[in-house]
């Protein structure tokens, strides 16, 4: 019995190897195959973890009156951009022009009576010492002129108070944003310190991520992430860690990391979701056309070009990056890889470069 297994063995190795000669013959016997060629890319990698982060405002303020008054203009629609000092809602400033002409003319007075004195101040110093008038005429003199001098200051600043509630009236952006929320309207008598509107600041933005316990540490302030957005095409953008909220969640002990994102057209909502993702390791892969990808059965290979014959070669597939894949295999970079006429060809079989 042992004789006869021993018999069959050797019978399948000779029969195998003759196989797999046959096979070889049969590929270099095979005519040329014409296939349209690649280099194969080597790049590196960067193993990321990914957290689902929200959008917020980085800026969010209830923009309130400085000054009581009558709505009689309202432009700051929800949903409208404006850039800061510009104008969202405008008060009733008719009776304070009128008190501003009032004291405007009063300070005229106030300035003339001023004038006055100081006339009055130095003749009486001319005639003191000439000593026609006495010293209490000379002190009532400069009693008078000081008087004066205090009236001009405060009818001054009685002045500066108005225009300063005038200016008041105007309702202005805290800074470049959005309205979200109209709270009054035109012909609504706003109290000092009432709700006008809700604003937010739209760039930078404010994503926030729930970072899980395991990986929190890893985190720091000034750190660059990747961000995604279905709504944008999965386009990859640019942002920075800038605070760490030390106090977790209970239940899911996760951890809000703050991420700053530039967001100068506005195309980034408030309330979206998005994939944040965090980077680890950086690693070598190779770059490959997707096209250069051949399924057999649960496998994936490539065929590569060496000595002007084609090289099957079994890979692993990773993330898809634009028209391009990263894989993993016995890839040597800036080999030519075959692109189109993969689909037909047999590994040995000689090849000719073309352009499809």
């Amino acid at each position: 019995m042992k004789y006869i297994i021993f018999a069959l063995f050797i019978l399948g190795h000779f029969f195998g190897l003759s196989l797999a000669e046959e096979t070889k013959n049969q590929a270099n016997s095979l005519p040329p195959a014409k296939v349209e060629l690649e280099k194969v890319e080597l790049t590196s990698i960067t193993s990321t973890h990914r957290f689902v982060g929200r959008t917020n405002p980085l800026k969010r303020s209830v923009v309130a009156a400085e000054e009581e008054g009558k709505v009689v203009r309202f432009i700051a629609d929800r949903g409208r951009s404006f850039k800061k000092g510009e104008l969202l809602a405008k008060l009733d400033d008719s009776s304070l022009k009128i008190q501003l002409k009032i004291a405007q003319a009063e300070q005229r007075q106030a300035e003339a009576e001023l004038k006055k004195s100081e006339i009055d101040l130095e003749r009486a110093e001319s005639l003191v010492s000439k000593a026609v008038w006495s010293e209490r005429e000379l002190t009532n003199g400069e009693a008078d002129y000081q008087i004066a001098k205090e009236y001009l200051e405060n009818k001054k600043g009685s002045v500066d108070l108005i225009r300063d509630q005038i200016r008041k009236t105007s309702i202005l952006a805290p800074f470049n944003g959005i309205v979200l929320t109209e709270m009054t309207q035109i012909g609504e008598w706003l109290d000092k310190g009432g709700d006008v509107v809700e604003f937010a600041g739209m760039d930078p933005i404010l994503v926030v991520a729930d970072v899980s316990e395991k990986f929190i540490t890893k985190v720091q302030n000034g750190m660059e992430v990747s961000i995604q957005f279905i709504s944008l095409n999965d386009d990859e953008l640019k942002g920075t860690v800038v605070s760490i909220v030390p106090q977790g969640s209970e239940e899911s002990h996760t951890f809000p990391v703050e991420i700053n994102l530039p967001n100068p057209n506005h195309l980034i909502k408030l309330g979206m979701l998005c994939d944040v993702y965090f980077g680890k390791n950086i690693s070598s892969s190779f770059l490959v056309p997707k096209d250069a990808l051949v399924t057999r059965g649960s496998s994936k290979f490539v065929f590569v070009v060496r000595e002007d014959k084609a090289v099957q070669l079994q890979v692993t597939v990773g993330p898809a990056k634009g028209e391009k894949v990263l894989v993993n295999g016995n890839l040597i970079n800036e080999e030519l890889v075959v692109v189109r006429g993969n689909e037909r060809l047999f590994p040995g079989q000689p090849v000719i470069p073309v352009k499809f």
